[in-house]
């Protein structure tokens, strides 16, 4: 608190109020200023605009518990619309901020007329503290959706399925520059190829009965898979797990994967010892993390190799259910992906700590309960 000597009394710093805060906003909207001026709560609960935006709204997590403030009165609905707007944490709120005039500079054209479309700053579930940047894809449809934009290019954000083995055909390696991402759980669909591009192909994959046959066109994010056998058994591939360099191993040689999250704020946790399992018949699996110096254990620079008789080393939650056969050995053989790959948002301190190491730390995959 300061002090006022002509009064003798500590005073309180000076608070700005709601509308201080909301006015560089407002001032490049007028279609907002005027939103704002008109709210009011008539016959109900006595809070002004300003109590619930700056008292209420910042409290609240924006996806369970908006609806039940937004029920408390009909004018609360406007409000909560109101901080959609000015405090976006998906899509959907980046599109109301438009319909209010905001992001008139982001408008550019494109061959179907003119989009929003591009990187936004979102916050998490509305109450994060460190801003993430999601790419906002269709805004202006019904069902506007988020990517994460992945900084690093497609040699390094890519999976690979090699031929050999029961798999016929040609090497498939998918790459990506955006991942689907669920801004509120913050969990990867991994099997979204709409910002990838695939080489190679089709593999076709037989099964260990051969009353089965998958084709793969592409692989999905964070997946390595192969049939090329286990160096466990047979003698066959001996050493492919021993293997401390991700950099010493040609796509040929396994089915391997690249996880490269730098420049985002996003890693993926306990990637060492229990966000990947290696899965299906006579699996195996290799876990390289690129080492940051540090103790958390969030990661951005993440290298798979795996694969089996018919195997693969994918997010945990990666499971295919329907493929148990006599003795439950065969389960996981088929097609994978889908909202598996969770990931965490970083705090600044760790998202600086280890730049440019070029230490691996290799951890052998754990079998899949």
């Amino acid at each position: 608190m300061a002090y006022d000597p002509n009064v003798g009394v500590r005073l309180l710093p000076h608070v700005p109020t709601c509308e201080a805060k909301l006015a560089p906003i407002l001032r490049e909207s007028p279609k907002l200023a005027t939103f704002y001026e008109t709210l009011e709560v008539k016959n109900g609960p006595s809070l002004g605009p300003d109590v619930v935006t700056e008292g209420i709204l910042p409290f609240l997590d924006r996806r369970d518990e908006f609806l039940k403030f937004s029920l408390v009165h009909k004018s609360w609905t406007a409000l909560a619309r109101f901080a959609r707007a000015t405090a976006p944490a998906c899509a959907r709120d980046i599109r109301i901020a438009i319909e209010f005039g905001m992001h008139d500079d982001r408008r550019r054209s494109d061959a179907t007329g003119y989009t929003y479309d591009g990187d936004y700053e979102l916050s998490h579930k509305g109450l994060g503290a460190v801003p993430m940047t999601l790419y906002c894809y269709n805004i202006q449809s019904d069902r506007p959706t988020e990517f994460l934009s992945l900084q690093q290019d497609g040699r390094t954000n890519y999976s690979f399925a090699p031929a050999g083995g029961s798999c016929v055909g040609r090497g498939v390696r998918t790459s990506f520059s955006k991942l689907r991402i669920d801004p509120w759980s913050l969990t990867v669909k991994t099997d979204d190829y709409t910002f990838a591009e695939t080489s190679g192909g089709p593999l076709r994959q037989s099964y260990w009965n051969g009353l089965r046959i998958i084709r793969l066109n592409a692989v999905p994010y964070a997946t390595a898979r192969d049939s090329l056998g286990n160096y466990q058994y047979h003698n066959t591939n001996h050493g492919r797990m021993l293997v401390n360099d991700p950099n010493t191993v040609s796509p040929e040689e396994s089915g391997t994967a690249m996880i490269d999250l730098r420049g985002t704020c996003f890693g993926v946790e306990n990637a060492q010892d229990g966000a990947f399992r290696c899965m299906g018949y006579i699996s195996y699996g290799r876990i390289s993390v690129k080492d940051h110096g540090s103790s958390h254990n969030t990661y951005q620079r993440i290298h798979l190799a795996g694969g089996g008789y018919a195997g693969r080393l994918v997010p945990h939650a990666d499971r295919t259910r329907d493929e148990t056969a006599f003795g439950g050995n065969y389960d996981d053989e088929g097609s994978n992906g889908g909202w598996v790959l969770p990931l965490r948002i970083m705090t600044h301190s760790e998202n600086n700590v280890g730049k440019g190491s070029s230490k691996w730390v290799v951890t052998e995959a754990v079998p899949v309960e």
